[in-house]
């Protein structure tokens, strides 16, 4: 199966200049790590996602919009691990995931 890349989507846009950087700690054996290199392009508009892989950063957007909800970044531990260390996660106020969270608090 080909990998998902920038090109397999249109309308993209960059990360909104208000994100949220995040540390992470996730471990991903290798063969978890094909997986989320393959990335997903949304097979009908029912699956809200597109997401890709380039470099060692796993890209995420909002299939409809092309907005981009975050980007993942993977480094090697010394264990040989993939690590998810950092996500930059977008808090543009227009995004359809902030209204939505602003609706669930009040």
């Amino acid at each position: 199966m080909k990998a998902a890349t920038r090109h397999d989507w249109q309308g993209l846009q960059p990360l909104h200049r208000d994100a949220l950087t995040l540390p992470l700690s996730l471990r991903f054996r290798d063969e978890q790590m094909a997986n989320i290199r393959q990335g997903f392009i949304p097979p009908a508009m029912e699956y809200k996602w597109f997401c890709y892989f380039e470099g060692e950063t796993l890209h995420l957007y909002r299939s409809w919009t092309g907005s981009k909800a975050a980007e993942v970044l993977f480094v090697r531990d010394s264990e040989g691990w993939w690590l998810a260390s950092r996500m930059r996660l977008s808090l543009d106020p227009r995004s359809e995931e902030r209204r939505v969270g602003k609706e669930c608090s009040e």
